[in-house]
């Protein structure tokens, strides 16, 4: 037992002395040629483990500073070895020629005012912006570039409708609905200019194209066929369909559920027909424009007028019967 301790004691010694003299120490009194020779080898495996640690970590350690005194070019190279995080798409190029200002008026006065299509008697339709330059700011348009943005604004329109899965979304070449007939009427404008130049072929062929810089939702463009609907109707109040419509609803009074709500001083069919001239005159929704007119103002003495909410929904029960007389006019 004295004997193994002894020798443990020489073997612990001599590698504590290697681990020294490697470091820069100085060796135990005990010399190395004291050792055991069995032994040997393996003490210098153990030494030759820890001297290969030590030369990885200086390696690693020298890489950092190759890194360091190279700059961001080193860890750009990393980097491209590394996976891309996937980019958000660009944003949508808006139209630079319209501001947000201007694209908000144009929008607005179509819901108040519709669109200025004049019919001619070709069955062509040209366009006059003088309302639409007495309630906004477009000096800095020309009528050409007027045109231009309304006829993409009114192809994008029923580009969209098309996309819809029912009935009323179908819009082939029969459909009469405001926008088919409304793009109708512009190319057969376009088609009848002379000289035909390469502008305009361009912009025939742009009636088939996407825009998807206008930004054009489903809902605005449904809002906007049932407001162009309204103010079509209140344009025929005086023809022959507009008068079975008023003519019906001053017959049927006692039966109309939406009389509860309307004042006692309302005469269905007479003050209907003044509601649609007032329409067709001030735009949908001027209701304080068309209460101070002098038709309505003589009218409503010292009554008060409608509500903005009652007004609007009267205003679509009208359209709505002026629509149905044309409907049963046709036989559909």
């Amino acid at each position: 037992y004295t004997d193994n301790l002894a020798e443990y004691e020489r073997k612990a010694l001599a590698q504590k002395d290697r681990k020294k003299l490697m470091s820069g120490g100085s060796a135990s009194a005990t010399p190395v040629s004291e050792l055991d020779d069995d032994h040997r080898d393996d003490d210098y495996d153990d030494d030759a483990a820890l001297g290969a640690k030590r030369s990885r970590r200086q390696n690693a350690d020298d890489d950092t500073e190759d890194n360091n005194e190279a700059g961001p070019s080193a860890s750009r190279s990393r980097s491209r070895s590394r996976p891309k995080k996937k980019r958000a798409p660009p944003p949508v190029v808006v139209d630079p020629n319209w501001t947000q200002r201007e694209k908000a008026d144009f929008l607005r006065f179509l819901f108040t005012f519709g669109p200025p299509v004049v019919d001619q008697e070709d069955g062509s339709g040209t366009l006059d912006w003088s309302m639409f330059r007495n309630h906004a700011n477009f000096a800095k348009k020309s009528d050409e570039h007027m045109d231009i943005y309304f006829d993409d604004y009114f192809s994008e329109c029923l580009q969209v409708m098309r996309t819809g899965k029912s009935k009323r979304d179908i819009h082939d070449d029969s459909c009469d609905c405001p926008f088919c007939s409304i793009v109708r009427k512009r190319k057969q404008a376009l088609e009848k200019t002379n000289p035909m130049t390469s502008e305009i072929e361009k912009r025939l062929k742009s009636f088939d194209e996407p825009k998807p810089h206008l930004a054009i939702g489903m809902i605005t463009a449904q809002k906007l066929r049932v407001r162009f609907d309204i103010i079509e109707a209140a344009k025929q109040v005086d023809t022959e369909k507009g008068k079975r419509a008023m003519t019906r609803l001053s017959v049927q009074c006692d039966s109309d559920p939406m009389m509860i709500e309307m004042p006692d001083w309302w005469v269905p069919g007479e003050h209907d027909r003044l509601l649609l001239l007032g329409v067709v005159e001030h735009g949908v929704g001027r209701w304080e424009e068309i209460w101070n007119d002098p038709g309505f103002k003589s009218v409503l003495g010292d009554e008060a007028p409608l509500n903005s909410t009652l007004a609007m929904r009267r205003l679509r029960a009208i359209a709505n019967a002026i629509i149905s007389e044309g409907v049963k006019g046709s036989g559909r």
